[in-house]
């Protein structure tokens, strides 16, 4: 039986995917909120996860130095909201159901930096709400449309770096302890050779992805912003997210928004 391994379709993610299908793997393609839950509860071998639903599983998982990160603004994941982040208490926030990381990173700025009290979160985007956030493809898409009118954007990552001095890493590579060492080899070679040749011609990677998402030039910067070989100071970040989460007490809804 062939281990199954989930990919993210944002393009952020596209560099790690060049000759993918030359490996003997089953792959399933999903957001990273879905792909998290699958890894909860046992249904893929390994993948790009989302760095909360890693932690949630992080004892059965063994991350490699491999991600997506960025230091500094990132682009794709973005506040709109009709206020500043220091007046939006007892205010509704609408979120995706796409995000799982993100989301904490949200609450993070918002209820410890900001001491923003009773904000409501909600996946309801049916209504327009004083904040919402959107990462990926669609956050790109709606900064370019801007189909609903905010006063303000916020790039979380940029947040994040502003508070902290230290990279923000939103996704990893992991996979489950109990595949063969073997297979765990031959992904990782993959991933390499993908990332090698990917990072040497950007814009062939950029190209891949629809216009909708911002012209060739601002798609290709897009992926120039972004840190996909996790270092020290990448690790320094994760870190203290994740202590950061745990004193907050977020790391006890595995999987939960609103």
């Amino acid at each position: 039986m062939k281990p199954v391994i989930g990919k993210i379709p944002y393009l952020n993610s596209f560099p790690f995917y060049s000759g993918w299908e030359m490996l003997p793997v089953e792959t399933v393609e999903l957001f990273p909120r879905s792909l998290g839950e699958l890894a909860r509860s046992g249904k893929i071998d390994g993948g790009l996860l989302s760095l909360y639903d890693f932690f949630t599983v992080e004892n059965e998982f063994i991350p490699l130095d491999l991600g997506i990160a960025a230091r500094g603004p990132v682009k794709s994941i973005l506040l709109f909201s009709d206020g500043p982040l220091w007046d939006l208490s007892g205010r509704a926030i609408a979120v995706t159901d796409q995000t799982a990381t993100s989301f904490r990173l949200l609450r993070l700025i918002l209820e410890i930096k900001e001491k923003q009290t009773g904000i409501r979160y909600t996946s309801d985007f049916s209504q327009k709400a004083a904040g919402m956030l959107l990462i990926g493809d669609p956050a790109l898409v709606e900064k370019r449309k801007k189909r609903r009118t905010y006063r303000y954007l916020y790039d979380l990552s940029e947040c994040w770096h502003n508070w902290t001095g230290l990279p923000f890493v939103f996704a990893v590579w992991a996979f489950r302890k109990s595949l063969s060492w073997d297979m765990q080899s031959k992904i990782r070679m993959q991933l390499e050779r993908s990332l090698e040749k990917s990072l040497a011609n950007l814009e062939k990677v950029a190209a891949l992805s629809p216009e909708e998402l911002g012209t060739l030039e601002e798609r290709t910067a897009y992926l120039r912003g972004i840190i996909y070989r996790l270092g020290p100071q990448e690790k320094r970040g994760l870190e203290l997210f994740k202590s950061s989460m745990v004193k907050a007490k977020m790391l006890e809804e595995a999987g939960a928004i609103v």
